[in-house]
């Protein structure tokens, strides 16, 4: 399965909805404001402001744009972490996991870095506020 990241989805969408923004933008030529939720409207849960960096020799300036993220409760719902409990330290290790085995569209850096002791059967995880791709908290158990 082939998944592309919401930072390079976005830039994509921004230079097919601007064909005269020539060159086009590359992900690493922008920077990404904090995403936004948008609960009233019904076609796009979220907005976030794409800048443009201060260096490219272009381009320059900043857009509003509105997507959807996923609800990490319903991307997760009825997963169950693989392994016995005591086996992570902390959510991202578990994630790695979940992230390999499941091929989530996620990284660590979706996910707050929780601890996890050593008799905890519940993982909580929990979506950083910086995440271009996931919104919210759920809590797993372990398979095993």
């Amino acid at each position: 399965m082939f998944y592309e990241r919401p930072e390079v989805q976005l830039v994509k969408a921004l230079n097919s909805e601007n064909p005269d923004l020539q060159p086009p933008l590359q992900p690493d030529e922008v920077a990404f404001g904090l995403p936004q939720a948008r609960a009233t409207d019904p076609d796009h849960n979220t907005e976030v402001d794409i800048l443009v960096s201060q260096s490219h020799p272009v381009h320059s300036g900043s857009v509003r744009v509105k997507y959807n993220r996923w609800d990490i409760e319903k991307l997760l719902y009825r997963l169950t972490v693989p392994g016995v409990i005591g086996q992570y330290r902390n959510t991202h290790e578990a994630l790695t996991v979940l992230i390999e085995h499941f091929k989530l569209p996620l990284t660590t850096s979706d996910v707050v870095n929780l601890p996890i002791g050593a008799g905890d059967n519940r993982l909580v995880f929990r979506a950083t506020t910086g995440s271009l791709a996931v919104f919210g908290e759920t809590r797993l158990y372990y398979r095993g």
